[in-house]
Order: structure tokens, then C-alpha cells, then sequence
């Protein structure tokens, strides 16, 4: 979802959201101060303070991770600062809960909806009103067209919600907002899901709402839309502020800077250049779409080549095709469109089974998806019929204790802690469930590894751990494509870098050329960074 080239509302935009500083009006709605929230030994916000102005679009920018959304939900009532305080219209307010925020006319869109898909339009705005509150639904019928009609955000009120496009239903959540009186919208990552056009269609209903007075804060990722959509912009890191600003005074560049610091760049000791053998393509995909889970087009024309003895780093923000494009190559997600070739072979059937018979296996970022929780651990290792079969004695039997002997023999191996081979999935700790899936897809001997954020919520031992086996599967000559949320484990790893934004290849960039800055750049903003596009 580029929107870059949104030129028609572009100068709406500027009269009305790029206010002079001279006619901007600098009564504060909401302000937070010192806000600090931990989750154990995380620290998700680390005294944060910000304001937002009455009629202003005031933008929180940060890559994963940063804090955004933990300092979002606080604000809205949905968690309670371990320390900090929250004014509203200059009053400090403690909220228990969402209702008291709504209340005080704060309202929060979730990059997930909350709408009850066989309900009306009309239906979920009367359950919006909550338990005990009697509504006239002739009157909510009108209001919904009512609202829709000033703001420019219409739909209409007796269509079920599962009829709508992902940005008609997200269209409901901001006009049941404004119909309980949010005078501050809260809009977590609104563009996800959206087309070039349903965002278009947004921007417009922005630029309406903030010319009647309502105050937006809107958290994105993409620095391009910070860029065209926002008066001022504060950005975090690591749940801290580091950088805040007018808009308009901003380059991307700067942006940039504040949002990855002076991180810096892989420090692997190993070798990263390709094995001398002769490059044989193993993996090749032409023209791939595909779409999400809430029919949307997550993928959108995709190119991409992998080599056997190479690791293809796929580095972008959460939530722009990447998870598509595993699960797609993996058999797991029917494409619309597009060529998946393996060794120059079509795999015109879509299955995991097919993908697997090919050579091809794939570790989610969820050991849980890959897993059978309540199997005893050794049981793990023989779940797929392509290993299973292995394992067969008297035609339809499992041999049990030979499997039980070759699991011994795979976590003495790779250091994986499971007291016994009968003991529960259920029971291991996070990263030792993971290296069991990458071990038993090892197992097996694919010829194409598929690693999607395989390191999440592992500890650092464990983390590097891991890194060290996808190197020696590298050497062994596999073809290795390879997402990370951590771009300093992509640098680690990866002998080229393909970065994804809006569901399309923006830039690949080998390992030689690359440094954190030029993939935050088109991570962020969807443009190739160019030999000198952001100063290393």
C-alpha cells in the first residue's frame, strides 16, 4: 500500500492538516507524562511523555517492538501504567477500563476489528452503546448515515458486517467512535490491511474529522504516511522517545536515524560470503499474489530467486506480505496468481504435503502451529507421513523405541533439554519447542528451509544457538529464506537481503551493500535507498 503518489488530495492535505504555526490551535487535549509500563524484566514504555493538540494528526512512528501500541492501550484504558499520568483536556484521569476513556471521548480503532461479522452495520453500533442503554433503532439507522455523511465515511447501516471490504468494516469502527463523541481518535496501524484506494478513502475522512475539531493520533510504521498525513510526529525506540518534531521539518532521512539510532550493524564472526561451488537456483517465483486472511491482497506481484548455499534475508515491518509469501511457498496458502518454481519445476498443486515431497520445509514463528502439544516430544518428530513412513515395522506399525533411539540421538546433538522422550510438547519452554521444529525439519533433509521469525521471544544463548545451526545447514548447501522482526539478525545471516513493503520486493541488496540505514529506509518508506539514498 504505496502512498506516495496520492497526488490529488496531497494539497488538501497541506491546507488542512499542515496548519501554519501562526493559526494552529495549541489547546492541548491530551497529554502524558513520564508513562512507564513493564511486562517483567521488558520495559515497553520507559517514561514516555507526548501532546496532542485540539484539530492536529499527530504521528508515533517506531519500528516493532518500540512501544506504540503498550502506550496506545494505556491511554485508552486497556492497561495501567506502572507509573505516569494521564490529562485530558488538562484534568489528570486514571482509567480502569476503556469505558472510562470512551467516557471522557477518547476512542481507539485496533489494527484488528472488534465487529461481529453477522451483524448488521446498524447492529453493532446498538451493541456499541453496551448492556442496559435502550436504543431506538430507527434512530441508530439515521445516525449511521448521518455520521457517515459528515465525515465522509459512509456505509451502509443494514448490510451484515462480513459482506464488507476490510476497509468498509474499519470504516464502522472510526463512525462508532464518532457516534459515542470521540473528540480524540486513536488509529493503530489504520493502513495495514488497506488498498491504495480504501487508504485514499481514509486520508479524506482525516482531513474532514480534524477540520471539525477532532484530535488524531495515528501510529504507523511508514514514514511516508507520518510524512503526508501529520503536524508533528514523536518517534520511539526501544519503549523510549527519541525524537519529536513538526512534520514538515523532517526529511526521511532523519526519521530514519531516530528510528533504528546507532544500532549497529552484524557482527558475525562467519564467513558470509557464497560457497565457491557454482550458483544453482533452487527456489523461483514470478508474478506471486496472495491474499490474507481477511481476503485482502497481502502479496502483490512478487519476484524473488534463491540459491542452493544461500541464505535470502526478508527483511519489513510486520504485517506487509511476509507471512503470506512463507506460507504460500510452504503449500500452506493458495496463491491467486503467480509461479512457484522449485529446481525449475512448477508446484502447480498447493498443499504442505506437495511442498514437502519437493524438498521444501517450513518453521513458522509459532512453535505451536508446528506442534502437537499434548504428543509426548518424541511423538514430534514422526507427525508428518513423509517421516513417519520411515519408522514403519510390520507394514502399518510405529516402530516406537526406534524412534525413541533417534530422538535421544537429535537432542544429545543439538542440545535441546527434554528430560525424557515421553515428556509432553506442552511442557518445554519456548525456545526449546522451536529448536525441536527446526530439528526435526532438519531431519528430514530438505533441500529449501523456510524460517519465519524463527528467534521470536527466544533468550540470547538459545538465539544464537539457532543462528549457528541455520549457518552449518547453509555450508551443508541448503537454500535458506530467512525472515527476522531483528534487522541485526538479518545482517548476521544473510548473504543477500530482499526487503518487502505493501506486499511487493521494494529493494534487494547484497550483503556487502547493505547496512541497517539503507534497509530501515525501504522498510519505511517503500523506495529502493539507492548507493547514497541515507548516509551509512
Amino acid at each position: 500500500m504505496y502512498i506516495a503518489n496520492i497526488s490529488y488530495i496531497h494539497q488538501d492535505l497541506k491546507l488542512y492538516l499542515r496548519k501554519e504555526e501562526s493559526t494552529m490551535q495549541e489547546e492541548v487535549v491530551l497529554r502524558v507524562e513520564g508513562i512507564t509500563k513493564r511486562f517483567g524484566s521488558i520495559v515497553a514504555n520507559d517514561w514516555i511523555s507526548l501532546e496532542l493538540y485540539r484539530s492536529e494528526v499527530h504521528g508515533l512512528l517506531g519500528e516493532n517492538g518500540s512501544g506504540k501500541s503498550t502506550l496506545c492501550r494505556i491511554i485508552y484504558g486497556q492497561l495501567r501504567p506502572d507509573s505516569g499520568r494521564i490529562y485530558v483536556y488538562g484534568k489528570e484521569v486514571k482509567f480502569r477500563s476503556p469505558r472510562d476513556a470512551i467516557r471522557l471521548g477518547i476512542a481507539m480503532v485496533h489494527q484488528e476489528l472488534s465487529l461481529i461479522p453477522t451483524l448488521t452495520v446498524s447492529e453493532n453500533f446498538i451493541l456499541a452503546r453496551g448492556k442496559g442503554v435502550e436504543v431506538n433503532k430507527r434512530r441508530i439507522y439515521e445516525e449511521v448515515k448521518d455520521v457517515g455523511e459528515r465525515f465522509g465515511i459512509e456505509v451502509p447501516p443494514d448490510v451484515p458486517i462480513y459482506k464488507l471490504s476490510y476497509g468498509e468494516r474499519q470504516r464502522v469502527e472510526i463512525l462508532k467512535a464518532l457516534s459515542l463523541g470521540a473528540k480524540i481518535l486513536i488509529m493503530d496501524e489504520p493502513t495495514t490491511y488497506l488498498t491504495k484506494v480504501e487508504t485514499e478513502k481514509l486520508f479524506q475522512s482525516l482531513r474532514k474529522m480534524v477540520s471539525e475539531g477532532i484530535s488524531i493520533l495515528f501510529v504507523s510504521h511508514r514514514i511516508e504516511e507520518i510524512l503526508l498525513i501529520t503536524d508533528r510526529v514523536t518517534v520511539l525506540r526501544a519503549g523510549r522517545v527519541v525524537g519529536r518534531g513538526v512534520t514538515k521539518e523532517l526529511s526521511r532521512e532523519e526519521l530514519v536515524k531516530m528510528i533504528v539510532g546507532d544500532r549497529a550493524v552484524g557482527s558475525t564472526s562467519v564467513d558470509m560470503a557464497l560457497q565457491t561451488w557454482e550458483r544453482r537456483l533452487a527456489l523461483s517465483v514470478r508474478g506471486l499474489e496472495v491474499r490474507g486472511d481477511l481476503g485482502q491482497v497481502s502479496v502483490r506481484g512478487v519476484d524473488l530467486d534463491l540459491y542452493y548455499g544461500e541464505i535470502l534475508g526478508i527483511a519489513g515491518v510486520e504485517g506487509n506480505g511476509q507471512k503470506e509469501l512463507f506460507e504460500a511457498i510452504a503449500g500452506i496458502r493458495k496463491p491467486m496468481n503467480g509461479i512457484i518454481r522449485i529446481d525449475d519445476m512448477e508446484l502447480k498443486t498447493h498443499s504442505p504435503k506437495i511442498a514437502r515431497s519437493m524438498g521444501i520445509s517450513y518453521v513458522p514463528e509459532d512453535p505451536g502451529l508446528a506442534l502437537i502439544l499434548d504428543y509426548p516430544a518424541f511423538r514430534n518428530i514422526v507427525i508428518s507421513p513423509q517421516i513417519s513412513r520411515r519408522y514403519i515395522k510390520r507394514k502399518i506399525f510405529l516402530d516406537v523405541e526406534r524412534i525413541k533411539d533417534v530422538f535421544r540421538n537429535l537432542i544429545k546433538r543439538y542440545s535441546i533439554k527434554v528430560d525424557r522422550p515421553e515428556q509432553k510438547a506442552s511442557t518445554l519452554s519456548g525456545g526449546t519447542k522451536q529448536k525441536l521444529v527446526i530439528v526435526r525439519e532438519l531431519h528430514v533433509e530438505p533441500r529449501i528451509l523456510l524460517l519465519y521469525n524463527p528467534t521470536k521471544g527466544l533468550d540470547i544463548a538459545t538465539t544464537e544457538h539457532l543462528k549457528q545451526l541455520v549457518l552449518e545447514e547453509k555450508k551443508r548447501g541448503k537454500a535458506i529464506l530467512y525472515y527476522s522482526a531483528d534487522l541485526n539478525e538479518i545482517l548476521d545471516l544473510s548473504d543477500r537481503i530482499a526487503v518487502i513493503y505493501g506486499g511487493k520486493i521494494v529493494a534487494t541488496l547484497d550483503r556487502s551493500e547493505a547496512d541497517i540505514y539503507r534497509i530501515a529506509y525501504a522498510m519505511t518508506t517503500g523506495r529502493d535507498p539507492g548507493p547514497r539514498a541515507v548516509p551509512s
